[in-house]
């Protein structure tokens, strides 16, 4: 029975440490009086993102995206600035495509592997970040409505100034809970497979 009860609790410190590990924050600075994200600001062939985080001050791209998600290496695959002048653009073999606007659509050729995928969603001096599960297609649609320009009394939505794709091996798709569900299952199977032993014996 001692033995039972060390293995639960190990298992339960275990899958603590895993989940506290997936949730880790980064630390970026939320936007003043910006609503919060919603997964259908951004879309993947027709389909809702998986997540959303922000809006965030600053460009994404001079900011630390550890913790997004669980990802601690995020690395950038591809990106079109349209404040820059492009709608498309070719980086590490794949090429996006992107409209400009409020609301936008964007279209990629190659996912490079990744599943699934960060893409930031930057428009004046903000940006938004959504989970998207890359089995779902290769072409979308998005728009601003979580960024805000002016003051709190006259908010504005701005244009898109640019969308970057980023992939990470460290995020994995199974929500924390899942892990924890997947270590009870288990820890409850050795039990009671010890216990099928030990009256054997």
């Amino acid at each position: 029975m001692k033995h039972k009860i060390k293995t639960i609790a190990t298992t339960a410190a275990f899958a603590a440490a895993l989940t506290l590990g997936a949730q880790s924050a980064s630390a970026l600075t939320l936007a003043p009086y910006a609503p919060s994200c919603s997964v259908d600001q951004f879309t993947i062939n027709g389909n809702n993102s998986e997540d959303c985080a922000g809006a965030f001050e600053g460009n994404d791209s001079n900011q630390d995206l550890s913790g997004l998600f669980g990802g601690t290496d995020w690395t950038e695959l591809v990106k079109v600035d349209i404040e820059g002048g492009e709608t498309s653009n070719t980086q590490n073999g794949t090429t996006l495509t992107l409209t400009a606007g409020t609301t936008f659509t964007w279209e990629i050729t190659d996912w490079m592997g990744y599943n699934p995928v960060m893409a930031i969603v930057k428009a004046g001096s903000f940006f938004t970040a959504y989970l998207i599960d890359t089995d779902l297609g290769t072409d979308g649609a998005g728009n601003t409505f979580s960024i805000f320009v002016g003051n709190q009394d006259d908010p504005k939505n701005p244009e898109i100034s640019h969308l970057t794709m980023y992939g990470s091996p460290s995020v994995i798709p199974l929500p924390a809970a899942g892990w924890l569900l997947l270590m009870g299952i288990g820890g409850l199977g050795v039990a009671s497979r010890r216990r099928r032993k030990a009256q054997h014996n």
